[in-house]
């Protein structure tokens, strides 16, 4: 482990354990000034410098141990030992390196410095300098007719002998004649203007187009049925579906005997009233105009259903009235009970509004719930 030169650090020391068996972690030590002994690079050991040393216990018998820059103003070894009574003592090696060392391995800050010193056991500059004299004085540069002389020889050819050799390639090629040309473009289309002609009329002739009236005899028999086919067509559609005719309907009412029609009124009008729950029907409107004889169903124009549910469960029975005051001083419907759809009906004004109250034992009751009346 490194430490930088002249700069204070901090070192973890441990784990300091017990004398006797070795092992148990000591965590209650107090180490002082005089604790913390350290020699540098070799020196016989001193206390630190640090008067007052924070060495509070870190974990597992390990203490943090401060180093001020009068510890570790020496390049070299450095050893810090602390011995504590009941402990077995501990001690560190570090090495105290330049700053440049430590930054250039520890930081980006700086580099290490590697200029050259000596070469060969010598001077570096004189050294370096002697080896190029002596490369530049074992050169020996081309002179200009050397020079000359090289580059002549890239083209040793005369201007005859270039003359030639492009005589020699251009008799070597065999270019067409004009009458080769000719002859090989009229190839190209080897048709006379009549046989074009001639083989377009035959395309058409043998081309075979419908005539007027094979063209009307295929549209007309796109549709090959008589007015007269067609409706019996769609009678005999209508019988085999057997629609029930005003004569069925005469028939089925002339079988019904005085009986028959008494037991039908009596079934409609045995209806029980709880059964007459949906909204808009007559029965549930004669229900309501009914219930509410005597102005419990209020004196308004439109009948207004109010539901009472709780937790999305409609309740029954419930006691319901309505009054035009948030007080409840002026009841103006009610009271009503609620059937098994949680329903009442009620004569009010549309658009006008009111206060509902209802109540029904075990349940909360509601306390004038101001609403605007909607028609059914």
């Amino acid at each position: 482990m490194y430490l930088k030169y002249g700069t204070a650090a901090i070192i973890k020391m441990g784990p300091f354990v017990d004398e006797t068996d070795g092992v148990t972690p000591e965590t209650g030590l107090s180490i002082a000034q005089g604790d913390i002994q350290i020699s540098k690079n070799g020196a016989a050991f001193a206390q630190t410098s640090d008067t007052g040393p924070t060495t509070t216990h870190d974990a597992d018998g390990w203490y943090p141990v401060p180093l001020t820059t009068g510890d570790t103003d020496t390049l070299g070894s450095l050893t810090v030992q602390v011995a504590m009574s009941g402990a077995l003592p501990v001690w560190r090696d570090r090495q105290v390196v330049p700053a440049n060392v430590y930054d250039s391995l520890f930081s980006t800050s700086d580099y290490l410095q590697v200029d050259a010193m000596q070469v060969e056991g010598g001077d570096a500059t004189d050294a370096i300098n002697a080896a190029c004299d002596t490369a530049l004085s074992d050169y020996d540069a081309p002179t200009k007719a050397e020079l000359d002389s090289g580059l002549a020889a890239l083209n040793d050819l005369s201007s005859t002998e270039s003359q030639d050799a492009a005589a020699a390639a251009l008799t070597a090629y065999d270019p067409p004649t004009k009458g080769e040309l000719d002859s090989g473009l009229a190839a190209l289309n080897d048709l006379s203007s009549t046989e074009a002609q001639d083989s377009a009329a035959a395309a058409l002739t043998a081309y075979d187009p419908p005539t007027d009236a094979e063209m009307d005899a295929g549209f007309a028999g796109l549709n090959d049925l008589s007015s007269t086919e067609a409706q019996d067509s769609a009678a005999a559609a209508l019988t085999a579906y057997g629609v029930t005719t005003t004569g069925d309907l005469a028939g089925i009412t002339a079988s019904l005997s005085s009986t028959d029609i008494d037991d039908i009124a009596d079934a409609v009008w045995d209806e029980a009233q709880s059964g007459h729950t949906t909204t808009g029907t007559f029965g549930k409107y004669l229900d309501s105009s009914i219930s509410g004889v005597g102005g419990a169903i209020g004196s308004g124009a439109d009948a207004c259903t109010i539901t009472i549910t709780v937790e999305s469960v409609a309740l029954a029975d419930a006691d319901v009235w309505i009054s035009t005051d948030s007080g409840g001083g002026n009841v103006v419907a009610g009271t009503l009970q609620t059937d098994d759809n949680g329903q009442a009906t009620f004569m009010l004004d549309e658009g006008n509004t009111y206060y509902l109250w209802m109540q029904k034992a075990g349940y909360n009751s509601i306390q004038g719930e101001e609403f605007t009346a909607v028609a059914d």
